[in-house]
């Protein structure tokens, strides 16, 4: 038998004319079809072991195109809980007497990580870093001939903690209101102009 004959034996023994059978088993042809491509997708996904919900988030990375080195960082709180979004910038000067410069940025993600990727191996000087996230900011030196492959843990936290105030020190001189001219070396450590001279 063809399949048109098979298509119209289906017709001729179906109830009413035969259009009932020929749909039921459409519909149940397509829901088949629907339940196979499912179970292979989820199996798949299964044996392929890509997780489906990731806790680890992507680190930012910049590249500078410079060179091999790079420098990671992990930017913490003065409870080392990570800081999101701190910012890191440095900048890169370098050619015939360091008259190019790149200027680099780059925040961290919700780990408080980093990484600056293409970092010339030689450089004149260190490589000055500033990481900050609000008021608080910390510069870390890093020569990339010293350590190509660099990693760092920055700790960003205030000298005092909250509700505590500043101590300033006590100097008689500068709250006594005393008469620069008395102390002409203390006149000259602060700036001011006294008359005399030591």
């Amino acid at each position: 038998m063809a399949l048109e004959d098979h298509k119209t034996w289906a017709f001729s023994i179906g109830a009413n004319g035969g259009v009932p059978l020929l749909q039921a088993t459409r519909k149940s042809d397509a829901s088949l079809t629907r339940l196979l491509v499912l179970a292979a997708a989820v199996l798949l996904l299964l044996l392929s072991g890509i997780p489906v919900a990731a806790d680890t988030q992507e680190i930012p990375v910049v590249n500078a195109g410079l060179g091999p080195c790079s420098v990671d960082f992990t930017v913490e709180d003065g409870s080392h809980k990570p800081l999101y979004d701190a910012k890191i910038n440095v900048t890169i000067r370098y050619g015939f007497l360091s008259k190019r410069r790149t200027d680099l940025e780059v925040g961290t993600n919700g780990d408080g990580k980093a990484r600056f990727e293409g970092l010339p191996s030689k450089v004149k000087r260190a490589l000055e870093f500033r990481v900050r996230h609000g008021q608080l900011t910390k510069t870390i030196s890093h020569d990339p001939a010293d350590r190509c492959q660099a990693s760092y843990t920055v700790a960003l936290h205030s000298e005092h903690s909250q509700g505590e105030k500043p101590q300033m020190a006590h100097d008689p001189y500068l709250h006594s209101g005393g008469d620069a001219a008395q102390h002409p070396g203390r006149a000259r450590d602060w700036g001011c102009s006294s008359g005399a001279r030591p």
